[in-house]
């Protein structure tokens, strides 16, 4: 079903939208897809790692992606989409081929890299493409991952060996993994003294974090950002 959101941008089309093209696309391990765009109206974009593009899909639905880059002068951006189930995204991206057109709104402002010292990030599945994202923008400074996982070695392999540091925690029902996760969580940032704690992914999984962030057994997290919530498609 359409949302208002997704009528209002096919009605605004090229007042607001981004038009690109599919130049490749591939299954990268189990729900995971990488798609490359390109097209003129990508290039000379200012683009931060950790922002979002908002694609229109053909449904008329609107889902917010996170860049793993994007080539300013070439005008090329890439994606990493996490897909499952009949949803609107995952229907989409399991049909999309190459030469289809993808419009969408943005790189607009989303999850902020801090400027300077270590980073422990907090997410799921859909915050892979972010942590590709911000790894790739700090080579040269301490990154760790620890995220709640459903999907296991797929997951693994999406993130591949440009994420060194990354922890994966089995999902369990009823939030049993929660305290492993802050355990695990608490590791990782012991190991890097000073690092600031980025919360993404699921909305329930970040405020069991935040609760432990309440009770000083965790930091205060730099930014957060939640992707989904459980009962919703999706999330801005």
């Amino acid at each position: 079903m359409a949302s208002g959101k997704g009528i209002l941008l096919g009605a605004l089309g090229g007042l607001v939208l981004r038009d690109a093209v599919v130049r490749s696309v591939r299954d990268v391990a189990g729900c995971f897809r990488a798609v490359e765009l390109a097209g003129p109206g990508l290039r000379g974009v200012a683009f931060q790692p950790g922002d979002k593009i908002q694609v229109l899909l053909p449904s008329r639905e609107v889902r917010t992606f996170t860049p793993l880059r994007w080539d300013g002068e070439a005008g090329v951006t890439e994606l990493l989409v996490y897909h499952h189930a009949a949803t609107p995204a995952g229907v989409w991206i399991r049909a999309l081929a190459v030469g289809d057109t993808c419009r969408f709104v943005g790189p607009q402002r989303s999850l902020r890299l801090p400027a300077h010292g270590p980073v422990v990030l907090f997410g799921d599945e859909t915050s892979c493409a972010v942590a590709l994202a911000l790894a790739a923008a700090m080579p040269d400074r301490e990154f760790a991952c620890v995220l709640e996982s459903s999907t296991g070695a797929a997951m693994q392999t999406a993130l591949g060996d440009r994420v060194a540091h990354a922890t994966l925690v089995p999902r369990e029902p009823s939030e049993a993994h929660m305290p492993e996760l802050v355990r695990e969580l608490q590791t990782a940032l012991a190991r890097s003294p000073g690092a600031s704690l980025l919360l993404t992914g699921r909305a329930q999984a970040i405020q069991g974090v935040r609760a432990a962030c309440k009770a000083q057994v965790l930091p205060r997290p730099a930014d957060t950002r939640a992707y989904w919530s459980l009962g919703k498609m999706g999330l801005d």
